[in-house]
């Protein structure tokens, strides 16, 4: 059976999809610009990963994709699978640039 996105996110205990003022309404929002591209979708990039169970998500909607997340916060980092997970600011320019320029043919 195949899900919408919302209800991975849902599913996954996400902040993308709870409805509330503070969270985020991914799962609605996304759903025409991720539908027409789930089946193909080689890479996610997700910055600010908080707890990684959206990385848990994607991966699952996103069944061919090898999903990267970017924390500053070593406890959120996720390595399993086909989820990678790296530590560092993506607020400073020059180690954004540095992954950027390592991953210039992944995304």
């Amino acid at each position: 059976m195949w899900l919408l996105p919302s209800d991975i996110l849902a599913r996954y205990h996400t902040d993308k999809d709870k409805g509330a003022p503070e969270n985020h309404t991914y799962g609605k929002n996304f759903y025409n610009h991720f539908l027409p591209r789930y089946r193909w979708c080689s890479g996610v990039l997700e910055i600010g990963i908080m707890e990684g169970e959206s990385l848990r998500a994607w991966a699952e909607y996103f069944s061919d994709a090898t999903v990267v997340g970017v924390d500053v916060n070593r406890k959120s980092l996720i390595n399993e699978g086909r989820i990678t997970s790296f530590c560092f600011d993506a607020y400073d320019p020059v180690t954004l640039d540095m992954f950027g320029y390592s991953y210039k043919d992944f995304f």
